[in-house]
């Protein structure tokens, strides 16, 4: 019983890291898009602190 139980931990040990490497993949590439979102958000408001004031419109 002991062997087949360390066969299949030796079988299964590839397959259990695969799916973690797969799942660690889409989590990374998800918090980069995100970092990418943020960055850009930040630049928005970069720009925007920089720019000239507009002049407002007469209130009538």
């Amino acid at each position: 019983m002991t062997r087949s139980v360390v066969l299949l931990a030796l079988v299964l040990t590839p397959v259990l890291s695969g799916c973690q490497d797969q799942e660690a993949r889409a989590q990374n590439e998800a918090l980069t898009r995100r970092v990418a979102a943020l960055e850009a958000q930040v630049r928005i408001l970069r720009d925007r602190e920089q720019a000239p004031p507009r002049p407002r419109m007469p209130v009538r």
